[in-house]
């Protein structure tokens, strides 16, 4: 830190690596009117936000939900099927050795 002669002044030296996330952040700023509560067209407009949120966050998950229950049933099915064209290949093994005696 280097002092400019100034002494509410200060040059800090800033790595590109680094960034000051509280750059341009000034609390001394902020009006009396926007500490004080939201009104009720404010709060109600939050509250309608917030619900569409919630809403379309449930919606993408049921939708995750139902395509994953499709593709595990169709899974399921197709082992099924495999399974079924395996005994039969047994069957068809068993008939072909005892055919051979």
């Amino acid at each position: 830190m280097e002092s400019t002669g100034n002494d509410t002044a200060h040059v800090f030296a800033v790595s590109e690596d680094s960034v000051d996330i509280y750059d341009d952040l000034d609390l001394n700023n902020f009006s009396t009117s926007e500490k004080s509560s939201p009104n009720p067209s404010q709060l109600k407009e939050s509250m309608d936000l917030y619900e569409e949120i919630v809403t379309e966050e449930q919606q993408g998950r049921e939708s995750s939900y139902t395509e994953l229950k499709s593709r595990f049933q169709a899974a399921q099915h197709q082992i099924k099927e495999l399974h079924r064209r395996l005994q039969q290949m047994e069957i068809q093994v068993r008939e072909r050795s005892l055919s051979s005696f």
